[in-house]
């Protein structure tokens, strides 16, 4: 079925939950404390269960920033967020985190080994996971476990990452350019393990993943959300709005075609 490509603006809309999505938003703004300059307004948008979504747009227009904001760890001056039809400040911020897992920048480990840092969730909530598992899941070998986490290569640690969030059974995924420090045969070696985790979690897993390399974007998105000047002002696949999106962002020259400027 073709995706309507929604052109995106400020206003008010409706302020009430939509109980199908799984994460929605309706004009969230974000600024600094004291400082006036709002790095995101009007973001309006709502997520649906089993999309993989990307997120795109130029530099400093607040990619990183909503998806702390979706994680909740920042808040908005303005605006309202749902999860699950439930408003953000509702729930619990461990429970909530617990649902929306974030990964973030340069795929942070923690102490100790890795299976240490996949039970870190699990040990928190009581709750039994096999390790083995999960590090199958991201494709290591099981002696994996008994590694120092922060010893590992980048591209380890990345699926060590993938694999700790995963521990918890999030609802929803959120990566913040999960691929941008690799070489690049790590890089399709990530996304397509990022993409083969979200077809077999497609029943209960929501991605949202902040990307700046075209490829990724033609490759993996089922849907786009294109952000400029801290708004959202494209919504739709690659199909109908892959063009525009080149149009604008992309430098189509030498070596830094194929990334966002």
């Amino acid at each position: 079925m073709k995706r309507r490509v929604r052109r995106r603006g400020g206003g008010n809309r409706r302020k009430v939950p939509n109980k199908l999505s799984i994460i929605q938003c309706e004009n969230v703004g974000f600024r600094h404390k004291d400082v006036p300059q709002e790095i995101l307004r009007d973001i309006s948008f709502e997520l649906n269960p089993s999309e993989l979504v990307m997120i795109v747009g130029p530099s400093g227009t607040g990619k990183s920033t909503l998806l702390r904001l979706l994680n909740r760890l920042e808040d908005p001056y303005r605006g309202q967020r749902w999860f699950m039809g439930k408003p953000y400040e509702q729930w619990p911020i461990p429970q909530l985190r617990k649902g929306i897992g974030l990964a973030t920048q340069g795929a942070i480990m923690l102490e100790g080994t890795v299976e240490d840092n996949i039970l870190t969730g699990p040990r928190i909530w009581k709750e039994r996971v096999d390790p083995r598992e999960y590090v199958g899941m991201v494709h290591l070998p099981t002696d994996y476990l008994t590694r120092p986490a922060r010893e590992l290569s980048g591209g380890e640690r990345h699926r060590v990452a993938l694999a700790r969030i995963l521990a918890n059974h999030p609802n929803v995924l959120l990566l913040d350019e999960p691929t941008a420090a690799l070489d690049p045969g790590s890089r399709m070696e990530i996304g397509d393990l990022i993409r083969d985790l979200f077809q077999r979690w497609q029943d209960r897993l929501t991605v949202l993943w902040v990307s700046h390399f075209l490829d990724e974007v033609e490759r993996y998105a089922d849907r786009i959300l294109y952000l400029e000047d801290g708004r959202i002002v494209l919504d739709g696949n690659w199909r109908d709005i892959g063009n525009e999106i080149k149009g604008r962002f992309f430098n189509k020259t030498g070596s830094e075609e194929g990334l966002f400027s």
